[in-house]
């Protein structure tokens, strides 16, 4: 990808993310070419070069502001893929961990620590579901979808 384009997506991506003194700025990470794969398989390169194109005069901030208002589906769909795309980087995990969060790139081998199970804190107040036997089990009457033509199913 061109310089101009990367050097667009990482002023975009630090409008959302500008980083302080705990986290990286995005673009300080390994997120902007992340962020540019899933932007272009995900909405394509249309999408990408429009969104580079209207960054190309104005100032980021001031755009993702503005997209936040006028253009809710571009604003949404970007921050997602710039949040899902940061959050994954080592360096972030890195700053979570700092911070005493219990945060994994996945959630498995390491898994994550849960409290001991305490029924009076953690069955639910009202009960939920409902048990049948197998015998209690019965076909629902299908017959009022005839015209759908359905396969039959159950004898």
């Amino acid at each position: 990808m061109s310089e101009p384009v990367l050097s667009a997506i990482c002023r975009l991506i630090d409008a959302y993310i500008p980083g302080d003194a705990d986290f990286p700025a995005a673009s300080a990470t390994g997120a902007p070419h992340l962020v540019l794969q899933r932007v272009l398989d995900q909405y394509g390169s249309d999408f990408l070069n429009e969104t580079v194109d209207l960054l190309a005069d104005h100032d980021a901030s001031a755009m993702v502001d503005q997209w936040a208002v006028d253009d809710r589906a571009r604003y949404e769909a970007i921050r997602f893929v710039i949040y899902l795309s940061y959050y994954q980087q080592p360096e972030v995990i890195a700053a979570l961990q700092r911070l005493g969060h219990d945060y994994n790139l996945a959630p498995q081998p390491l898994g994550y620590a849960l409290p001991k199970f305490d029924p009076a804190k953690h069955l639910p107040a009202e009960p939920r579901g409902i048990y049948f036997t197998t015998e209690g089990i019965q076909p629902v009457d299908l017959s009022g979808l005839a015209d759908l033509d359905l396969p039959k199913v159950w004898p």
